[in-house]
């Protein structure tokens, strides 16, 4: 079942390019895109055979570039089309006769700077908000929010990166005593201010459903069944 899954959500074409090198799509064992809303940006997580010794040659290293295209369909556009610096790198040797390398990577999905560059700057009398929304926008990305939050004050950013700064506001962002704010930038570069209460009050688009049976070949397209697994609403 596994194999069928892996199968049917293989891209049609994979384009990833390190250090403006391409990795043919053949070499490339496995390639995630992670997006977790509370790790504020997506991950990328590659595993390739390096026949070429890319890693040497070129050399990998933090904070590389990383351009990442992925599309399913020939006929559309591209479903993830986005760039990533390098996180961590590991290497690892496997097959018989002639080792071959495996490279394996995380990423994550941001500019340089937002990692990289460290500065200071104030935000007097606002709320974060008002302070996520000025940074979001100064990376070229929307900003999404609908929520009023009630933590006006005067923020500071004392010598610290804008990923280290973003964090500080989450932890100390304020809307009620039952509910919890978050951010996070998805897929489409926009950036995404919620509430967890809110949140929590959406409805789900899929309907999932606990099946003791095979899945069928065809699913009907607004449900999803699981075998020998349980769903818990969180």
């Amino acid at each position: 079942m596994a194999d069928g899954v892996y199968g049917s959500f293989k891209p049609t074409e994979l384009v990833l390019k390190i250090n403006g090198v391409q990795i043919p799509m053949n070499n490339i064992q496995a390639c995630v895109v992670r997006e977790w809303v509370f790790d504020i940006v997506p991950r990328l997580e590659v595993i390739f055979s390096d026949v070429y010794n890319i890693s040497e040659t070129v050399g990998i290293k933090e904070y590389d570039p990383v351009e990442l295209t992925m599309k399913y369909d020939k006929d559309s556009k591209a479903n993830v089309k986005l760039k990533f610096i390098v996180l961590t790198k590991d290497y690892s040797t496997t097959g018989t006769g002639v080792p071959v390398k495996i490279v394996q990577l995380t990423a994550v999905c941001a500019e340089k700077r937002f990692f990289a560059d460290i500065k200071s700057a104030s935000y007097p009398k606002t709320d974060t908000v008002s302070v996520l929304k000025s940074m979001t926008e100064s990376y070229g990305l929307k900003f999404n929010s609908n929520i009023k939050s009630n933590d006006t004050m005067n923020w500071l950013q004392c010598s610290s990166t804008d990923f280290e700064f973003t964090k500080h506001l989450l932890n100390r962002s304020y809307k009620s005593d039952d509910d919890v704010l978050y951010y996070y930038i998805d897929r489409m570069n926009v950036g995404n201010y919620k509430s967890v209460k809110e949140s929590a009050k959406n409805k789900p688009i899929v309907t999932f459903e606990y099946t003791k049976t095979l899945i069928p070949e065809k699913e009907i397209s607004d449900k999803v069944k699981y075998t020998e697994y349980t769903y818990k609403d969180l």
